[in-house]
């Protein structure tokens, strides 16, 4: 999935009182970050999320986490539910089983 970009057009005047046109840019970028101490992973296939904040990922989408001591790699999303992603494995790659702890964070990984 792509970016969609909004154009809009805004009217503002200067210190001479003309009128000059401003195009503002806003990007939507699907997905968020997810950064926190309250992921945890069960190997072979699943990321928990003891604060519940896994939702804003879909079913397909590829992810990646970062900061984690063992898991840091791309995965893809095969169920999603607010404290629980369940990943296909890619390249039979799954991930370890790890405690939460360190600042992790997962992102899209749409992009890549």
């Amino acid at each position: 999935m792509t970016g969609r970009t909004n154009t809009s057009k805004q009217e503002g005047a200067s210190a001479l009182h003309s009128r000059l046109s401003q195009t503002v840019f806003n990007r939507q970028v699907p997905g968020d970050l997810v950064r926190g101490v309250t992921i945890a992973f069960t190997a072979p296939d699943t990321i928990t999320d003891s604060a519940n904040g896994l939702a804003v990922f879909r079913v397909g989408q590829r992810i990646r986490i970062q900061g984690s001591t063992i898991n840091d790699n791309a995965y893809v999303c095969k169920t999603v539910a607010a404290g629980t992603i369940v990943i296909q494995s890619v390249n039979g790659i799954g991930v370890k089983t790890q405690i939460a702890g360190p600042s992790i964070s997962i992102q899209p990984d749409d992009f890549t």
